[in-house]
């Protein structure tokens, strides 16, 4: 059964963009004399540049620019400005694929960052847990993982990692939810929820049945609903499984 995807396509592509704000860019673009001092340890112009652009992206939204395209414009152009240096020296560094591990490594350790590790995902999918199980919606997921993730300075992994972290947890969330829900039913409670689902012939399940809205409010549509609560009430469910599933919906 193929895994369910969390974020669309769409919420992938702008999960890790810098956005077009003159207040983020230059903030994130900031660079102090101890910072200028370890950038211009290196001696070509072009590495001091990449340098100082990896440096900016990981301080600031806490991930590298893809290698396979180029940094946000507006990042090099500040960067190099504050520099004095050309800003289309990045493609001579970004061919430089040995040079840009090891300048990774050196800035690893000035900022202190450590790796999104496999013992760091089962941190961050125990903080997500509780969050999953107050909501589905992956973005909003996302968000506080990336979250979690700065604060306790931690290098972003990839979208595709994000997205299996993400899938782990709304997993995980699933099944206690369905734990909670499911706690007090006996047999004949799960038998008699089972029979909603079964369907003669081309009408509806019983359970599609019940799920109908009350339509207008007009004398047949009300006795309609009446014996749809009727239904319900006739499946002799614990009285406490209301409060559990009441307690669930509040953050649906």
């Amino acid at each position: 059964m193929p895994r369910r995807q969390i974020l669309s396509s769409e919420e992938q592509e702008r999960l890790l963009v810098i956005p077009d704000d003159e207040i983020i860019l230059t903030r994130m673009c900031f660079l102090n004399e101890p910072d200028i001092a370890l950038i211009n340890k290196h001696r070509r112009p072009a590495n001091r540049l990449g340098f100082a652009v990896l440096l900016c992206y990981l301080r600031g939204p806490g991930f590298i620019p893809d290698k396979s395209s180029a940094p946000h414009n507006g990042v090099v152009s500040r960067v190099a400005s504050r520099l004095k240096l050309q800003p289309d020296l990045w493609p001579e560094y970004a061919s430089r694929e040995q040079t840009r591990w090891e300048h990774l490594t050196e800035l690893y350790r000035y900022l202190e960052l450590s790796p999104f590790s496999r013992s760091m995902q089962k941190d961050c999918i125990r903080h997500l847990h509780p969050y999953a199980m107050r909501t589905d919606k992956g973005f909003m997921l996302a968000e506080e993982m990336l979250s979690w993730l700065h604060n306790n300075n931690v290098i972003f992994p990839s979208v595709e990692v994000i997205e299996r972290t993400l899938a782990e947890v709304v997993t995980l969330a699933n099944r206690s939810v369905f734990s909670t829900l499911t706690a007090q039913l006996e047999k004949q409670h799960k038998s008699a929820l089972d029979s909603l689902l079964i369907s003669e012939g081309e009408q509806p399940s019983r359970l599609a049945w019940l799920l109908q809205p009350p339509g207008k409010i007009n004398g047949k549509n009300v006795l309609q609903h009446i014996d749809r609560l009727n239904s319900i009430a006739a499946l002799g469910l614990p009285d406490g499984i209301v409060l559990d599933v009441n307690y669930l919906g509040r953050y649906a």
